[in-house]
C-alpha cells in the first residue's frame, strides 16, 4: 500500500484504554465474520479473537489474519473492533471491504 510505511501511523490515540485485554489466535470451527473486512472466516481457518473489558462491560471481536496484520503494520495496533477499515481508508485510500481505491 502506498502513502505510508509499515508502522508509520499518523493517528493519535485519544481513546480510553481498556481495563482488561485478551488476544488469541483461534482456528474456526464454524463460519465467522471478520469485524473489519466483513469477509467470512471459514471453518479450519485461523483468526484473531479479542475479548476486552471496557467501560464496565465485556466485548469481543474477530479479525481475519490479514486484517489483524494490517492493524499491526499500519494502524498502531491500537484500534478497536471495526475501526481498522475506516482508518486504512482515511490514511491509505484503500477500502478493505471492497478493494476500491481513491
Amino acid at each position: 500500500m502506498e502513502g505510508m510505511e509499515a508502522g508509520a501511523c499518523e493517528c493519535d490515540f485519544d481513546g480510553d484504554p481498556v481495563n482488561v485485554w485478551n488476544v488469541r489466535e483461534r482456528k474456526a470451527r464454524k463460519e465467522h465474520e471478520c469485524d473489519e473486512c466483513l469477509r467470512t472466516i471459514q471453518p479450519g481457518e485461523k483468526y484473531i479473537y479479542s475479548s476486552f473489558l471496557f467501560d464496565g462491560g465485556w466485548n469481543s471481536s474477530k479479525r481475519c489474519v490479514q486484517c489483524n496484520q494490517i492493524s499491526k503494520d499500519y494502524c498502531c495496533g491500537l484500534l478497536g473492533a471495526g475501526e481498522v477499515w475506516a482508518h486504512v481508508w482515511d490514511h491509505l485510500g484503500v477500502c478493505l471491504r471492497t478493494g476500491r481505491t481513491r
